[in-house]
């Protein structure tokens, strides 16, 4: 009964001993994070990092699921070798976090800034593209020509190289802007998301990497205690012959 009462008393010393860091121990991912707020930065990154990669793998998959007719090899090719390309990124943001390495971390917020800014940019000049065309079906019919706005060349810009006639390209042009239009409608509602989170990515990641830079450290492994029976002599024990 004493013996059984000492390991009793002995295991739940122990178990006090680590209450301590079980209270401020967080787990994310598997890691155990003692700080909240990194743990809650830790968190963030991983999550971006993690719907980067399926939307990645997601719009590979969709690509090689829409027909592409004789194409599709080379454009099968390009959409394996794309999505290898677009999992660095989360890649080096999910392992940058979970190994502490602010190289990685690096990659991973400038390359999210990057690629935002990319993003953005290709909206805008596409759009700009869009309005100069409509500028152009509105002001430059070639059978009626508003002299006083429109200066285009049609054989020159429109219609060079190719079999037809300045009206014919205007045609073409005019017939295919509302298909055009709504394209670019439902590519910018998808595409600002992105945009969104790559800015998340590059803010939160930036933060994680001055962390790791100024010396913290996120994955501190847990203590190890060693529990091993000890056996208690009885009290009236004598400690040997008198």
């Amino acid at each position: 009964v004493q013996l059984q009462g000492s390991l009793a008393f002995q295991s739940e010393m122990q178990s006090t001993a680590r209450e301590p860091f079980n209270a401020q121990s967080h787990r994310v991912f598997g890691l155990d994070i003692q700080n909240a707020r990194l743990a809650s930065l830790t968190r963030r990154v991983l999550v971006l990092a993690t719907i980067s990669a399926t939307i990645v793998v997601l719009k590979a998959v969709w690509q090689l699921a829409s027909p592409q007719g004789s194409n599709y090899n080379a454009v099968a090719l390009a959409s394996v070798i794309g999505a290898i390309l677009g999992l660095v990124v989360p890649g080096c943001g999910y392992y940058g976090a979970k190994k502490s390495d602010q190289n990685l971390t690096c990659c991973f917020c400038g390359c999210s800034f990057l690629g935002g800014c990319c993003n953005l940019l290709s909206i805008l000049i596409t759009w700009g593209a869009y309005k100069s065309a409509s500028f152009i079906v509105d002001h430059c019919d070639p059978n009626h020509p508003d002299a006083a706005n429109c200066t285009f060349d049609w054989e020159k810009f429109a219609c060079s190289g190719r079999d037809e006639t300045p009206q014919q390209c205007f045609q073409f042009l005019e017939d295919n802007l509302p298909a055009l239009k709504h394209g670019l409608i439902i590519a910018t509602i998808i595409i600002i998301p992105t945009i969104l989170l790559q800015c998340l990515s590059f803010c939160w990641g930036k933060q994680l990497h001055d962390t790791i830079k100024a010396g913290d450290v996120i994955h501190i492994p847990p203590s190890q205690f060693a529990i091993r029976p000890v056996m208690a002599q009885p009290a009236g024990q004598q400690a040997g012959p008198q």
